[in-house]
This record gives C-alpha cells, sequence and structure tokens, in this order.
C-alpha cells in the first residue's frame, strides 16, 4: 500500500510449509516408544471415536482416520531420527 520507486517493494503471495507432520506426540524431542503408545491408542479411530486424537492424523491427506498413511509418517520420522544418532 505504499508508493515506491522501481523494485524497491517487496511483496509476498504465498508461503507453502513442507513437513508440519510431528511424530513427537509427547513433546519429549524424540519420536520414540511412549510416542508409538499414544499412536497405538489412537489406531484406526475416526474423529467422532473417543480415542481420537488429532495428532496421530500425521498423513499429508488429512482425512480425520488414524490408519496406514498415517502410520508411513510416524515409521518414516522414527526411522530418521533412530538413524540419525
Amino acid at each position: 500500500p505504499y508508493p515506491t520507486i522501481g523494485s524497491a517493494g517487496f511483496d509476498l503471495e504465498a508461503v507453502g510449509v513442507l513437513n508440519t507432520c510431528n511424530a513427537d506426540f509427547d513433546g519429549s524431542g524424540a519420536v520414540d516408544l511412549l510416542d508409538l503408545l499414544i499412536f497405538a491408542n489412537a489406531w484406526l479411530t475416526g474423529l467422532v471415536d473417543p480415542n481420537w486424537d488429532s495428532r496421530c492424523d500425521l498423513s499429508y491427506d488429512k482425512d480425520d482416520w488414524i490408519n496406514y498413511g498415517d502410520f508411513v509418517v510416524f515409521s518414516k520420522q522414527w526411522q530418521t531420527e533412530a538413524a540419525a544418532e
């Protein structure tokens, strides 16, 4: 909204975030056995189930179900951290 001369302005149209899924559910700084237990408790639950945990909906196409797609993301994060140790 401010007048500029030449190309002195900056116009940001959008920001993309590539990796927003975090399988460290307990906030310990690592994907570990406790995170697996939290994930297992929510396994095969949907949005209306009492054990539903939105943190476990990790797949990139959020479908409000904790299923195989979410497990793939979880296991990749666990494997990546294990390889870094």
